[in-house]
């Protein structure tokens, strides 16, 4: 704007197309804080609903971790030794789902 000002001041005569673009410069900053505040807004919006979803895994993950807790509790039941095999199955299947779990606890760590 100081480069208009100073050629204005040396009555320099400006074309249409010049004028327009110094009054697009001029309102510029106002443009720009205008896109900011919008943007503000929509990524706020996208904050909550992340925030929510993340809430929506957490619980999850917890419901998980309590199914786990009550199927490694129910271990104790197994006294049957013929049954060995059923039981080495539900050992592995648990084994696999805590690794899942460790590996989920550290992206809510």
């Amino acid at each position: 704007m100081r480069t208009y000002d100073i050629c204005s001041e040396f009555h320099h005569e400006f074309t249409n197309a010049e004028n327009d673009d110094k009054w697009k410069l001029f309102g510029a900053p106002q443009r720009i804080m205008e896109t900011i505040e919008n943007q503000t807004q929509i990524l706020e919006k996208q904050k909550e609903s992340f925030i929510k979803e993340m809430e929506q895994e957490q619980e999850e993950f917890e419901e998980t971790l309590d199914s786990l807790a009550l199927t490694v509790g129910g271990f104790a039941a197994y006294d049957d030794l013929t049954k060995y095999a059923e039981i080495a199955e539900n050992v592995e299947s648990v084994n696999e789902r805590l690794q899942v779990c460790l590996e989920q606890s550290r992206l809510f760590g």
